[in-house]
């Protein structure tokens, strides 16, 4: 990876990657404090950045993470990182710490990092076949944060291993959530697309989804409950990586058919056209 993605930014000031570091006292590394923002650069071009950058602002002002908010200064800043590495198809990763704090236990002023990495490749039988996953009752701390705290999903690994599973779902007083690094979203027996709105974070590629799938499908984006997750017709997960990515095993039991449904793979296509159609006019 360093040596494909030579450069980071640290603090606005371009680094080389193998001797870029920040203290031992940072929050991050202590405390587990800090935020982050990722998003895909597609031929060149940041995907939704606006978007991303906006999210990320919210999540820094709820996390009381003081960072400037000028827009036109970090697409500068990122748009030299991608320059420096001559990136043309990567992830690029913005983390905001909480920065050296004093007392090893308050805001100080943030350490912010900006980072660029190859996409994983994609597992096109996952997309032809579907993943398995299992259930988890769980709630994440400010839900509507993109902080760094992935402590549950990383502790699941070694259960969602032994299933025989790729991913996990949260859910949390009988109502389903989120996946650690992806929204989830329902297509019940009447051919309604469910979506939580609730308790999750709410992911660019789902705005996208949702967008875009009222053209095909009507939409709700409401409380959905373990039942309708368990008596679903197709279910399916998004996330910048991943895009659509049916789900059609969930604890060892099939969804419907057990094969991608007819909705998720309209809108798997229809994602796809959109991205291309977004690429062609930038």
């Amino acid at each position: 990876m360093a040596n494909l993605h030579p450069y980071c930014i640290i603090n606005g000031s371009l680094q080389p990657r193998s001797t870029a570091a920040i203290g031992l006292d940072d929050m991050a590394l202590n405390r587990g404090y800090g935020v982050f923002d990722f998003f895909k650069v597609m031929q060149g071009i940041p995907m939704h950045l606006d978007a991303h950058l906006k999210r990320l602002f919210h999540s820094a002002q709820h996390m009381h993470l003081p960072i400037d908010e000028d827009v036109e200064r970090w697409k500068s800043l990122i748009q030299q990182l991608l320059n420096a590495n001559h990136v043309q198809d990567a992830g690029v990763k913005i983390l905001v710490t909480a920065g050296y704090a004093p007392n090893g236990y308050s805001i100080a002023s943030p350490n912010i990092i900006i980072t660029t990495q190859p996409l994983p490749a994609k597992k096109e039988d996952d997309y032809a076949k579907g993943i398995a996953v299992i259930t988890h009752e769980y709630q994440r701390e400010m839900p509507d944060v993109k902080s760094i705290n992935y402590t549950r999903g990383i502790w699941l690994l070694p259960q969602i291993a032994a299933a025989g599973a790729s991913d996990v779902l949260y859910y949390a007083n009988g109502l389903l959530t989120e996946s650690p690094r992806s929204n989830v979203f329902v297509v019940n027996v009447e051919g309604v697309l469910l979506t939580p709105e609730h308790n999750m974070l709410k992911g660019i590629t789902r705005q996208q989804v949702l967008s875009i799938a009222s053209q095909h499908v009507s939409v709700e984006c409401t409380y959905v409950t373990i039942a309708d997750l368990r008596n679903a017709a197709e279910v399916f997960i998004t996330s910048t990586t991943k895009g659509i990515l049916p789900v059609t095993t969930i604890d060892g039991m099939p969804v419907g058919n057990g094969q991608p449904g007819k909705v998720t793979l309209e809108l798997m296509q229809a994602l796809h056209q959109y991205e291309m159609e977004l690429l062609a006019n930038t």
